[in-house]
């Protein structure tokens, strides 16, 4: 699966050095942990698959894919529920 910003819905900024994302639509805004903000830095840049984030986290975090993997399925679910960003099953 292919992860990426839904730039057409959502919006964000930094508020009181805390990265908030917000959909205009209808006026929710979510304030971002720590995996979640690392999740969305990576995603504005580019789309990309599941397992490269966790490689990414674990690489930049030093830890185990496992340890992370939840996680980050967590916030995505979430992402994805709120229409925030777009997942693009792949084969």
């Amino acid at each position: 699966m292919r992860i990426q910003v839904n730039l057409a819905k959502v919006g964000w900024t930094r508020i009181d050095g805390q990265l908030v994302i917000y959909r205009p639509e209808n006026e929710k805004y979510f304030v971002c942990n720590e995996t979640s903000e690392f999740i969305w830095q990576i995603l504005i840049e580019k789309a990309v698959t599941v397992q490269e984030l966790i490689q990414s986290f674990q690489k930049y975090y030093d830890c185990e894919p496992d340890l992370v993997e939840a996680d980050i399925l967590q916030v995505i679910e979430l992402l994805k529920e709120e229409s925030i960003i777009l997942v693009e099953e792949t084969a």
